[in-house]
């Protein structure tokens, strides 16, 4: 029996059950850990962005660049419109998926929260701030279940929620900047390299679901987890943690993938039905360079720095080529305490010392992995030379260095926390939080607290000349925006690629005709519209249906005079002009009745689109240099579109041609006739009528000439089509 001296009195046991708490009272304080995180993280975003007085309805970034792709995502998800939207493109509508972006989870979310809030610009703005909370939170857990303590944790989050890349990417790369799916993944690495698990196969667990969100979240995120995913597997292999951690490393590769392919199904559908687009989204491996990762930009300060001395070194440094630098490649620095740790990790991977701590000197390796494979000219550029030029942007491997540098920093504020006499801890904290302030300080950007204040007045003018539009035009009108302009990433004089779309995000009743995705439907036809002269395109116009023109002077060499000239006089009236005096709009259904008459008797241009089986329109010398064929597989579908409300009657003629000797058919098949035609290696002429019904018509084309050997072409030409021409014969009997 244990003497009575030894024994815990009733008030010794009452005492420790005061001190410990509750489950309750524990997943309280936790979750007041991450309220006061969260508050901590958006007083910072305010603060950096001046947000005090600024109305959360107007972007907080203005709406140019890439910020105006994300703004129409935001938008089309809103009204349930992002594959195919009807709204733009008119009058065709948009089909999306050759330009689609497999960041399902972040649409998933935009779409909830768009459930909620009837604005988007105002959802687009509530996903950003969101992004700042979440990825403080998701670093703060990452980071506590390493055992790092509260204060380290915090500091190391909210520095890592308030990198400098998050306020220099903003809202123009609205799913890139949500990157709290990292730390995760980080997590997941350390776990599989460290192998401390005694059963390791009990990780997948929460790695699958892990696994799954990261695969949704976005390719670029995607492909740099799996990247660190593979060297994890490669280091758990030949290391004590052994082959089992290397199988968890494996299995989370794979549902990784699969996911990547499940959001990607999309755009895989497309290409099925449609074929490939290989005018959308070119890459090639000599824009690794320009957009690949810069050691020097990872430790300089952040190009916008608050202290004109820091900013000017960096200056100096970009001067000499402002090519290479001008772009997102820029915006990657790690801020000094970001930097300190990442030299931390650099010395840890490769020096060899006393107690070197395990967890530094693998965030080591992968840190040296990263920068090795994402500099210029370094691995990187030999991936996409020899593999695929689609990762072409391996800066963006900054936010996975800046979650490992963070780390260490937490790792060695805890080290002198715990080294530290008592007494000086309160001081040493102190001091941590000073170092936070100051940290936070020399990450922001000092330039973007102008962006709200430019935004406000930038979308007041822009919905104030669109509202005017609105109140002209009844809903669902039909309007044409001029000069064309090709979509994607096709800018035009001081056109950016987007700015057209700013009709589609500021207006909510109309229709506009841009963007049509570059070879798909509409694209040619709209080209050809644009490109007519005055007095054939106002009678084309309003009989495809349009009911206004919207003009951008920026299009224009002599910023659009003459053609303001041309309508004044043609239209007898005046144009709506937006505030800044660089749009204008004239309304076409109030006209003189010439044009009427003129739109009533002018043969309509019968839009063509070439679907799955046709590859692009090609170009060759010869007499006419404007001439332009089509080579097609063994079997093809031509797309006639009647734009009348009534049935028309078309004239379809064509040469065809097999390209070799022996004779062939090339049979032609629609819903009402099918016929076959005589081809051989001398174009063919074929002629025929057709009935348009309102809409699409399909053309089916098969044939059984044989492939067309052509030395370093992999496509399976089987005929090709020259000098298609459609022309409208009248309405039908």
């Amino acid at each position: 029996m244990p003497s009575e001296a030894t024994q815990p009195s009733q008030d010794t046991e009452s005492s420790v059950a005061r001190r410990t708490p509750t489950r309750g009272r524990r997943y309280l304080f936790t979750a007041l850990e991450y309220l006061a995180l969260s508050c901590a993280t958006l007083l910072a975003v305010h603060w950096a962005y001046g947000l005090w007085h600024a109305s959360l309805r107007n972007p907080i970034q203005p709406v140019d660049g890439d910020h105006v792709i994300f703004a129409y995502i935001t938008k089309a998800l809103g009204e349930h419109h992002l594959l195919h939207n009807p709204r733009v493109g008119a009058p065709f509508g948009l089909d999306y998926g050759d330009f689609d972006q497999p960041d399902i989870l972040h649409q998933a979310i935009l779409i909830v929260i768009q459930l909620f809030v009837h604005d988007a610009f105002l959802a687009g703005n509530l996903f950003y701030l969101l992004g700042f909370v979440l990825t403080s939170a998701s670093s703060y857990f990452v980071l506590r279940r390493l055992g790092f303590s509260r204060l380290s944790s915090g500091i190391a989050a909210l520095l890592y929620s308030l990198l400098t890349v998050h306020f220099l990417r903003g809202e123009g790369h609205l799913f890139l900047s949500a990157y709290w799916m990292v730390p995760p993944v980080v997590y997941l690495l350390i776990r599989i390299m460290n192998g401390a698990d005694a059963r390791p196969f009990r990780m997948l667990r929460w790695a699958i679901p892990v696994c799954v969100l990261t695969g949704a979240a976005g390719f670029y995120y995607c492909f740099f987890s799996l990247m660190f995913l593979c060297l994890a597997a490669v280091y758990a292999f030949f290391t004590p943690p052994g082959k089992r951690y290397a199988a968890v490393a494996g299995i989370s590769i794979v549902v990784t993938v699969a996911t990547v392919l499940a959001c990607l199904s999309p755009m895989i559908a497309s290409i099925i039905e449609n074929g490939p687009n290989p005018e959308v989204g070119k890459r090639t491996a000599v824009e690794t360079e320009q957009y690949g990762l810069k050691i020097a930009d990872l430790f300089l300060p952040n190009p916008q720095h608050r202290l004109l001395t820091l900013r000017h070194i960096t200056a100096v440094y970009h001067a000499p080529q402002p090519w290479l630098h001008a772009n997102e490649s820029a915006s990657v620095s790690l801020g000094a305490v970001g930097s300190s740790g990442c030299l931390i990790l650099l010395v840890c991977a490769v020096a060899e010392f006393r107690r070197r701590p395990l967890l530094l000197h693998q965030l080591g390796i992968l840190s040296a992995a990263g920068i090795l494979f994402a500099t210029t000219s370094g691995f990187g550029a030999l991936f996409s030379l020899f593999i695929t030029p689609e990762i072409r942007a391996q800066n963006r491997v900054a936010v996975f260095l800046a979650f490992f540098s963070l780390i260490a920093v937490a790792f060695c504020l805890d080290a002198i926390f715990r080294r530290a006499h008592p007494n000086r801890r309160p001081w040493l904290r102190a001091a941590a939080v000073l170092l936070l302030i100051a940290a936070v300080y020399d990450q922001t950007p000092a330039g973007i607290v102008e962006l709200p204040v430019r935004s406000a007045s930038d979308s007041q003018n822009m919905r104030q000349f669109l509202s005017a539009i609105e109140r002209q035009l009844p809903p669902s009108s039909m309007v044409l925006q001029l000069p064309f302009v090709s979509y994607p990433e096709v800018p035009l004089r001081k056109i950016d690629a987007y700015d057209p779309l700013r009709a589609y995000l500021f207006s909510s009743t109309l229709r506009w005709s841009f963007p049509t995705m570059r070879s798909r439907a509409g694209d040619a036809w709209l080209a050809t519209l644009s490109s007519l002269p005055l007095p054939e395109l106002l009678p084309q116009a309003i009989a495809a249906g349009y009911r206004g023109l919207y003009v951008d002077r920026f299009g224009y060499a002599d910023n659009g005079a003459a053609l303001e000239t041309q309508l004044r006089l043609a239209l007898q009236s005046t144009p709506l002009e937006s505030p800044d005096h660089r749009l204008f709009f004239f309304n076409l259904t109030h006209i003189p009745d010439q044009w009427t008459r003129a739109a009533e008797q002018t043969k309509l241009l019968i839009p063509v689109w070439y679907r799955s089986g046709f590859s692009v329109a090609e170009h060759g010398p010869g007499p006419d240099p404007n001439a332009e064929w089509r080579w097609c597989s063994r079997r093809g579908t031509m797309v006639l579109y009647n734009l009348r409300s009534h049935n028309e009657t078309v004239l379809v003629s064509f040469q065809a041609l097999s390209g070799v000797p022996r004779p062939s058919l090339l049979t032609l098949h629609t819903s009402t006739f099918s016929r076959q035609f005589p081809i051989g290696a001398s174009p063919a002429p074929i002629s025929l009528s057709l009935t348009l019904a309102p809409g699409g018509t399909a053309i089916e084309f098969s044939t059984n000439a044989p492939r067309v050997p052509m030395n370093g072409d992999p496509r399976d030409l089987r005929f090709r089509i020259e000098h298609v021409s459609v022309t409208e014969v009248g309405p039908a009997a």
